[in-house]
C-alpha cells in the first residue's frame, strides 16, 4: 500500500541528477515520457523536464495523482482542480504535488513534491530546478532539495493515497510519517479513552493553518471529544474541544517534556515534525 514515504524515497533517490551531465540525448525523464506517450519530442534535448519528473515519480511509487502524468503545468493543474484534489497551502503536506507561479500571474510555471510544510514555507523536492537561489527556479536542470515561500505556491494537489478509507489496526505499529490521519487519530482516540472514529471532528475552518499535518479531520466548530481530552491532558485552560494554535503549542510542550522532539515546526503549527513526535509517543503508549 503506497504511502507517502514511499514517494519521498523515490523523490530523494533522483536527487543530484544534472540534465547537463547525462550522456543520452534529452534528460532521463524527458526519455522516460516519450516511451510512455509515443511522443519523441519528450525525450529530445531542451524540452523542460519538472513535470516529467514529477510524474515519473508518482509513475514509480504506483500512485495516482490528479493532473500527472503530465508534461505542462497549468493543464495539470486545471485537471486536479477540476477534479476536486486541490488543498490550500496551509494544508500542504508530505507528498503532495504543489505548483508555483514565479511572475503572480496566475499561471502554473514549475511543479514539485512537498517533503514538509514549516507554516510559512514549503520543503520540496524538485525537478529541473537550481541547487540554490542563483540560476533558473524553473529550468536549472537539476533535482533538487528547495524552499518555497508560501506566496509563490499557486495550487497544491493531494495524491489519491491508496489508504484514503481505511485506518492501519489500532494495536499494530503507526508508521512515523509525518501525517495524522485515520490510522493516527484512531489510535490517539483509543489511548485517550473516546470514541474511536478515525477522524478529529468539531474544528474551525480558520484554524485549518494551525495543523497542516492534521488531514483526517471535519469542520463542524462543535469540538470534538478527542480534542477535549487532549485539551484537559494537556492543561489548557477552558478546554471546549475546538482546536487552534495555542492547543498546539501546547500539544508541542508536552511532547517535548515526555522526550519526543518537535522543534523544526514553528511554534503553535501540528507539522511534520510535530506530526511524526506524536505518532511516535502514540507507539510507545503515552497517552494511556
Amino acid at each position: 500500500m503506497a504511502t507517502a514515504d514511499d514517494v519521498l524515497r523515490i523523490a530523494a533517490a533522483e536527487i543530484g541528477y544534472s540534465r547537463w551531465d547525462d550522456p543520452e540525448p534529452g534528460t532521463k525523464y524527458g526519455r522516460w515520457y516519450a516511451q510512455k506517450t509515443g511522443e519523441s519530442y519528450y525525450g529530445q534535448s531542451g524540452v523542460p523536464y519538472c513535470a516529467m519528473y514529477t510524474s515519473f515519480v508518482f509513475d514509480q511509487s504506483n500512485v495516482e495523482c490528479a493532473g500527472l502524468p503530465g508534461a505542462y503545468c497549468p493543464a495539470m493543474l486545471a485537471e486536479a482542480e477540476a477534479q476536486g484534489r486541490t488543498v490550500p497551502v496551509a494544508q500542504a503536506q508530505p507528498g503532495d504535488v504543489v505548483y508555483f507561479d514565479w511572475g503572480g500571474d496566475g499561471e502554473s510555471d514549475h511543479v514539485g513534491i512537498v517533503v514538509a510544510n514549516h507554516g510559512t514555507y514549503l520543503e520540496t523536492i524538485e525537478g529541473n530546478t537550481s541547487a540554490g537561489s542563483a540560476g533558473s527556479q524553473s529550468n536549472g536542470g537539476v533535482v533538487a532539495r528547495r524552499t518555497r515561500a508560501f506566496g509563490t505556491v499557486c495550487g497544491v494537489v493531494r495524491p489519491n493515497w491508496s489508504d484514503e478509507s481505511t485506518p492501519a489496526p489500532v494495536d499494530g505499529k503507526l508508521e512515523v510519517d509525518g501525517v495524522i490521519g485515520k490510522a493516527s487519530v484512531t489510535k490517539w482516540q483509543k489511548q485517550v479513552g473516546v470514541k474511536e472514529t478515525g477522524v478529529v471532528s468539531g474544528q474551525l475552518e480558520e484554524c485549518k493553518g494551525s495543523y497542516p499535518a492534521l488531514t483526517s479531520v471535519t469542520y463542524e466548530g462543535t469540538g470534538s471529544e478527542l480534542m477535549l481530552a487532549v485539551q484537559r491532558i494537556l492543561g489548557v485552560p477552558n478546554p471546549t474541544g475546538v482546536a487552534a494554535s495555542g492547543t498546539m503549542a501546547m500539544l508541542q510542550g508536552w511532547l517535548y517534556l515526555h522526550g519526543y522532539s518537535c522543534a523544526e515546526d514553528k511554534a503553535g503549527v501540528l507539522g511534520t515534525a510535530t506530526a511524526k513526535a506524536l505518532q511516535q509517543s502514540l507507539n510507545e503508549g503515552a497517552w494511556e
